[in-house]
């Protein structure tokens, strides 16, 4: 299963070591991810959209926005490098 993992790092909490912080531990939990924006990660994971939260909250302040949604294989972009792009396209989507 494929989650998008989209966040807003609320100041004073959005320095790049706050953001720094936040993508070590998307990529320390996650064997198989994607950066899609600026603020957006797509993981590959068996687990739930709460549990994915769960494992990656940690690493969020309690005033920082976090959204985890399960992404159901329909999607659609525009301007994604190449690599996001084809990483999406290859993604397990069951």
């Amino acid at each position: 299963m494929v989650h998008l993992i989209s966040y807003d790092l609320i100041t004073p909490n959005d320095r790049s070591d706050d953001y720094t912080r936040v993508i070590d531990q998307i990529k320390a939990s996650f064997t198989s991810w994607a950066h899609v924006e600026e603020s957006v990660w797509a993981v590959e994971t068996p687990k739930t959209a709460s549990e994915t939260f769960d494992q990656v909250a940690p690493a969020f302040k309690s005033t920082d926005k976090l959204h985890v949604a399960r992404q159901n294989g329909t999607w659609k972009a525009r301007n994604l490098p190449d690599a996001v792009a084809d990483w999406l396209q290859k993604a397990n989507y069951n």
